[in-house]
């Protein structure tokens, strides 16, 4: 299978756990524009981006100032025929390594996460998501739906682990949530969804419950 992962930094963390997970067994292209808004990353493809690939996954939205639906639906639609991955923005959260905050951030630091800011990324996310969710050819895969270890409540609202520098998934993290988009993208359904793996203990339950209200009825 040939790979490409592209977009903004976050392509250079979680996305490079991706390559990294798929790199023995398939062929893997990696191309990352840090800092780099959706207009510039749909721009970039359009112009740079000519070879076919079998699947995308995609990461972009985190340096726009507010949403750019054109430029997304731009860059969902330069891939079409493609099985693309979406992945959303991931979460602010609270920096746990501020000196690495301040030399990713500088004097923006502070007000990157405050509640406000980061409630508006997660505005800036389901915008995004609903876009994505209309192209047929584009698999969403978000960040808060990883099964992922250690999350708290963040400012934002959203239960999701601190960060190192507060923006950049990282870390065990970012193996985590690369492992669950290249399984979970497995397991897709026909309509493209994640259809999730059977909870064998819900399922056993749940004909305990059934097989004791038959024999209550039949009594």
């Amino acid at each position: 299978m040939n790979v490409l992962v592209f977009g903004d930094s976050q392509s250079g963390n979680t996305g490079r756990k991706i390559q990294d997970l798929l790199k023995g067994e398939h062929s893997v292209t990696r191309v990352t524009k840090s800092g780099k808004s959706t207009s510039y990353l749909a721009d970039y493809a359009k112009n740079n981006i000519k070879e076919k690939y079998d699947r995308v996954f995609l990461f972009n939205g985190g340096n726009d100032s507010s949403v750019q639906p054109q430029s997304f639906k731009n860059l969902l639609d330069h891939f079409e025929g493609t099985d693309v991955v979406y992945m959303g923005l991931p979460p602010a959260t609270t920096i746990t390594n501020v000196p690495l905050a301040k030399k990713v951030w500088g004097s923006a630091t502070p007000h990157k996460f405050f509640p406000q800011t980061a409630k508006k990324r997660e505005t800036k996310n389901d915008a995004y998501k609903q876009i994505a969710n209309s192209k047929d050819w584009v698999h969403l895969f978000d960040f808060r739906d990883a099964p992922v270890s250690n999350a708290i409540k963040q400012p934002s609202g959203v239960v999701y682990p601190s960060q190192p520098d507060g923006i950049h998934t990282s870390g065990n993290t970012a193996w985590e949530v690369a492992r669950w988009a290249i399984e979970g993208k497995a397991n897709t359904g026909g309509d493209g969804r994640v259809t999730p793996t059977p909870n064998k203990n819900l399922i056993l339950a749940a004909g305990a419950a059934i097989v004791a209200f038959l024999y209550w009825k039949s009594k």
